[in-house]
């Protein structure tokens, strides 16, 4: 099998950067501006017949923050990795690693995978993580879209975060069943 080793973004890759970058944009706007809480009520209600809660039920995974950072995420790890075949570093950092495997399809398990990790922290941590408020959007969406774009950009520092994770539940799992 070959693969492209060609520096640069082909024509698809610009085009993916851009739509991505405005689905961004666009979801980050409406994460930041729409209150969700209106359209979860409706939604959970069933009210308006089964078109309506479509439309709410859409409208909730749009603007709901936990649902709406995953979708954030993704993308933002979608742009990493397009940022690192674009090689976005000066001729002497060129040595770091790249996914030359299927970018983009590990760029979205990389970007969800991110979100569930920090996610988890966030809803163990945070103080009522079901209803935060526009500031906490605004921060729990930029951290976790910089994560996302990072551990895609450089997929060393996601394959690090993996296995210390993976440390901290094996030693977690073996520190439960001494007690057992």
């Amino acid at each position: 099998m070959k693969t492209n080793s060609k520096p640069g973004l082909s024509i698809f890759d610009m085009v993916l950067l851009w739509l991505t970058l405005i689905l961004w944009l666009a979801l980050f706007l409406i994460g930041t501006l729409v209150n969700s809480a209106p359209y979860r009520s409706l939604f959970a209600a069933f009210e308006g017949g089964f078109l309506a809660a479509i439309k709410n039920g859409l409208l909730v995974v749009l603007t709901y923050t936990l649902t709406n950072v995953a979708f954030l995420c993704v993308l933002a790890g979608i742009l990493g990795t397009l940022g690192a075949k674009a090689i976005l570093v000066t001729e002497a950092q060129k040595s770091f690693d790249r996914d030359t495997t299927s970018p983009r399809n590990s760029a979205v398990l990389r970007g969800f995978l991110v979100y569930l990790t920090l996610i988890a922290g966030v809803l163990i941590l945070g103080d009522n993580p079901a209803e935060p408020t526009q500031i906490q959007y605004v921060r729990l969406a930029g951290f976790m879209s910089l994560a996302g774009f990072v551990m895609n950009y450089r997929p060393k520092i996601f394959g690090l975060l993996m296995e210390r994770a993976g440390r901290l539940i094996a030693s977690s799992a073996e520190g439960s069943n001494d007690q057992g």
